[in-house]
C-alpha cells in the first residue's frame, strides 16, 4: 500500500511538472507580435491601415528581442539597453500613426504597464 502511494505521488510529480513546463514555453515573435496587435486593436480601436503598421512594428521589435537575447546572453545591462531601446522605437512608431485620442490612451496604457 505504501509503495502504491509513493508510485501515485511520483506519478502526479511527474504529469504536473509536465504541465508546468508546457505553460513555460515561450511563444514565438509571431505569436508575440499577433498578441500584442491584437490588444492595441481592441484597447485604441485602430483602423485596419493602423493595425497593419502596428502588426509590423510588433513583430520587428520581438524579433529583435529574440536576436538581442542571443546576442546579450549573459550581458543583462546590454539586454536591458537593447530592449529598451527596440521599446522606445515601437512607442514611437506606434504613437506616430494614431489619432490624438488614441495617442493619450496608448500614453495612459504605457504608464499603467510600469
Amino acid at each position: 500500500m505504501k509503495t502504491l502511494k509513493i508510485t501515485a505521488l511520483a506519478l502526479f510529480m511527474v504529469v504536473a511538472n509536465a504541465l508546468c513546463a508546457q505553460e513555460l514555453k515561450e511563444l514565438s515573435a509571431e505569436e508575440k507580435a499577433k498578441a500584442e496587435t491584437t490588444e492595441l486593436v481592441k484597447k485604441l480601436n485602430l483602423t485596419p491601415a493602423q493595425e497593419k503598421t502596428v502588426s509590423t512594428a510588433a513583430l520587428d521589435r520581438a524579433k529583435q528581442m529574440e536576436t538581442d537575447k542571443e546576442k546579450y546572453k549573459g550581458d543583462k545591462e546590454g539586454l536591458k539597453t537593447a530592449r529598451k531601446t527596440s521599446n522606445t522605437t515601437f512607442e514611437t512608431s506606434v504613437k506616430n500613426l494614431l489619432t490624438p485620442d488614441q495617442k493619450t490612451k496608448y500614453e495612459q496604457m504605457l504608464k499603467e504597464k510600469l
